[in-house]
């Protein structure tokens, strides 16, 4: 549990954590006392990228919080200003202050006098929102973001002027005494918003994936990836070995091998789990990858292997992703169907063989986790719980398996007993938190829904939080048609991660009052409703089949016609006209207001004029 923010007290928390664990010890110190602080300089002795890019940060913001010109020096001077000192340098050396007892992804925000020291772990090379994912050590910036919110009321929701919102303040005053160690409570929080996501323009230089960056970075998400997706399909096994060991794939009922020369098959690469000659391929792969001292030993090692890089899915330092291919198809040979009792993609529905499929799957990667172990290796092997192997297995794991389980209560409204035990069962497996693998986006069938938003950002940070004891982290499979769709889910599901004690109705009242001013309720009023409308009317709707309650996603017609209904419709445009008319005297709410009428609304009203045009052309 994160420790909150408390003003007059000594706060420390420890927390005992396994191989995936981020927090280690979290103090928060801040004193009631205050002084007013009658100007600021930015201290920035060491010019690399990310500092220089944390300054801006920090000039920018302060400067329009405060009209003050706020200049960067490479020494704090000895006038009246507060000196923002950035990152490792010798000024934070001397106060005592070392890098190295910092939690995972943590960083300083410790004032003493004059000085206020914001810094953790940075990369001295990578340069911000250039590399996709943002994944690399920026600690600094983090303290940086931080230290906006905490202490200037700046709030982030999503990059560009509307929806960042930075408070005018006159007098600023700062507590006199500040002692933050701050970390984050989960360790993999991530985002995918798909491959057509539209954005909206933010300026010359926020552009796709530029604007999504600046997201990631401001709403401190993870700064490191564990790899679970796939692992197996990303070795380039078909071209290093189907023409000479055609055994290492899956055996087709016609004789033939499921390798990537195999024709129109889907996901053109499934294995033989039995075969002892592909473990012994990927266990090699696995210690090669993970004995490797730097990058340019891994880099050989890819390239060894015909590959110029290792894949986010399969690798990444200190660990190794082992899971089969997407669609998986059971291999037919004598030994895979002795151990499962099937074969092809007619996944078992009954306990015993989906256990025997799980025990088969999960077999294969016990026995390269304990090679990997053999070999005196500290690295971790990696999979996902995944249909058809979910079911926990009856055999032994090593310690060094870490697991991510696919599940889809994240957009359930009912009963979620029968998931939350299978996410215990695992994490009592393993002796630790489980990752989780969310879909609670446009993910396949519901990706045909355009101009839908998928509004829930109480239910994902509900669900996060719910689960705190249980998981280490989330990927949140968010697939959307519009970015500007998922912004307060994207801003929830990170302040949640971040700190799982995190009040969620209070943190949305603060969005919707400081977003919307006057027009707050109206806003607040549209959000719920869309939300209740994805969790209740679009995925609510179930269905008996022989397999049980299956949700029936509604048709164009539902959707248009039934739900988002042109009553609804005009409902939303007189709303967003009486918000103008609300905020016409508070300039800032009201081009909010204008925005997400053009931005996130516009899309609604255009694709519902599309379908009209559809159905009367049809009808015609």
């Amino acid at each position: 549990m994160a420790v909150k923010f408390l003003k007059g007290a000594l706060v420390i928390l420890t927390v005992l954590t396994g191989t995936t664990g981020c927090a280690g010890v979290r103090r928060i110190e801040v004193s009631r006392a205050s002084t007013v602080v009658p100007g600021f300089e930015i201290v920035l002795p060491e010019k690399t990228p990310l500092l220089k890019y944390a300054a801006s940060e920090l000039q920018t913001c302060i400067g329009q919080a405060t009209g003050q010109q706020v200049p960067i020096v490479e020494a704090p001077s000895e006038g009246d200003a507060l000196s923002l000192i950035l990152g490792r340098n010798s000024y934070l050396e001397a106060a005592g202050l070392q890098l190295e007892e910092l939690p995972r992804e943590g960083y300083y925000i410790r004032r003493i006098g004059n000085r206020v020291y914001l810094a953790g772990r940075d990369s001295d090379t990578q340069v911000p929102l250039r590399v996709w994912g943002q994944r690399y050590q920026r600690g600094t910036l983090s303290a940086t973001y931080d230290f906006l919110e905490r202490f200037l009321g700046v709030r982030f929701y999503f990059p560009g002027e509307f929806g960042t919102v930075i408070p005018e303040i006159s007098e600023l005053r700062l507590p006199a005494n500040i002692d933050i160690i701050e970390a984050p409570d989960l360790a993999m929080r991530q985002y995918y918003n798909g491959g057509n996501c539209e954005f909206y323009d933010a300026g010359p230089h926020l552009k796709g994936h530029a604007l999504n960056n600046l997201n990631i970075v401001r709403l401190r998400l993870e700064e490191s990836n564990v790899p679970f997706c796939h692992g197996t399909a990303y070795l380039n096994l078909s071209k290093r070995f189907a023409q000479e060991k055609p055994e290492f794939f899956a055996l087709m009922p016609d004789g033939k091998r499921f390798s990537a020369d195999v024709q129109s098959q889907k996901h053109s690469e499934q294995l033989c789990f039995s075969n002892p000659g592909l473990r012994d391929a990927i266990a090699q792969d696995a210690i090669d990858y993970l004995s490797a001292k730097n990058a340019d030993e891994r880099k050989a090692a890819a390239l060894a292997r015909g590959m110029t890089y290792w894949s986010g899915s399969v690798a990444s330092p200190g660990y190794f992703c082992v899971m089969p291919n997407d669609w998986l198809y059971m291999c037919n040979c004598e030994q895979c169907l002795a151990a499962t009792g099937f074969g092809g993609r007619n996944y078992p529905s009954d306990p015993e063989t989906q256990l025997r499929a799980s025990n088969h799957i999960w077999g294969f990667t016990a026995d390269i986790a304990r090679r990997v172990q053999k070999a005196g290796l500290p690295g971790i092997i990696t999979q996902m719980a995944y249909t058809p192997y979910k079911s926990i297995p009856s055999i032994d794991l090593p310690d060094n398996i870490v697991v991510q389980v696919a599940v889809n209560g994240m957009t359930r409204t009912g009963d979620n007993s029968e998931e939350d035990a299978l996410l215990a069962g695992w994490k009592k497996k393993t002796g630790q938190p489980v990752a989780l693998w969310t879909y609670p986006g446009k993910h396949m069938q519901k990706a045909a829904m355009k101009g839908i938003p998928v509004m829930i950002p109480k239910a994902v940070g509900k669900y996060v939080a719910d689960r705190a004891d249980l998981i280490f982290g989330t990927y949140l499979e968010s697939e959307t048609d519009y970015f500007i769709f998922n912004y307060l889910v994207y801003y929830v599901f990170a302040k949640v991660s971040w700190d799982t004690s995190t009040d969620i109705d209070a943190l949305l009242d603060e969005h919707y009052r400081l977003m919307y001013a006057e027009a707050a309720a109206l806003f607040q009023e549209m959000f719920e409703q869309m939300e209740d409308f994805w969790l209740n009317r679009i995925l609510g709707h179930t269905v008996d089949t022989p397999l049980g309650p299956v949700t029936k996603l509604p048709t164009s017609v539902d959707l248009w016609e039934e739900i988002y209904t042109p009553a609804l419709l005009d409902s939303f445009r007189s709303r967003l006209d009486q918000a103008e008319q609300l905020t016409a005297a508070n300039p800032a709410a009201l081009k909010r207001v204008r925005f997400m009428r053009e931005k996130l609304f516009g899309p609604i009203f255009a694709h519902a004029l599309k379908h009209q045009a559809e159905q009367e052309a049809f009808d015609s």
